[in-house]
């Protein structure tokens, strides 16, 4: 597991006020976008006594991220993409299959996406940047 800290200063000119951004991707784009640094500390170790957000069961979690995703504007290829390879990393097949149906969900159901056209267009930019092998936030 990682922990991910942003300054006080970055908090206070970009959070205020905006409650949707409470998901890691939202964070980290909605920071980077605005010129903020984010830095992940991979060595600290944080221990959980069962893995994050499976207390409502393996396929509730993954739905709930592929809705995240959904939310956060992702691009369709990106997310087919991203299910092909959770095919092949554990849960087997369960980890994919909930994604993308909670990423399908939002088309389907009266999910708004996040209200911030920029931000979509950022998040966006990210993923063709990382499908195209140039550097992004993947």
């Amino acid at each position: 597991n990682q922990r991910t800290r942003y300054g006080k200063s970055c908090k206070k000119k970009l959070w205020k006020g905006k409650r949707n951004f409470a998901k890691t991707n939202l964070r980290r784009g909605y920071n980077n976008m605005h010129g903020f640094a984010t830095y992940t500390f991979k060595d600290v170790p944080l221990r959980h006594h069962r893995y994050t957000g499976t207390v409502d069961g393996t396929w509730k979690n993954y739905v709930k991220f592929g809705i995240s995703n959904y939310i956060t504007g992702y691009l369709p290829l990106f997310m087919f993409l991203k299910c092909l390879k959770r095919c092949l990393q554990r849960p087997f097949l369960i980890g994919a299959l909930g994604l993308g149906w909670g990423f399908s969900k939002g088309y389907l159901s009266p999910i708004a996406q996040v209200d911030d056209k920029d931000m979509i267009r950022y998040t966006r930019q990210q993923q063709w940047n990382k499908l195209f092998g140039k550097p992004s936030l993947w």
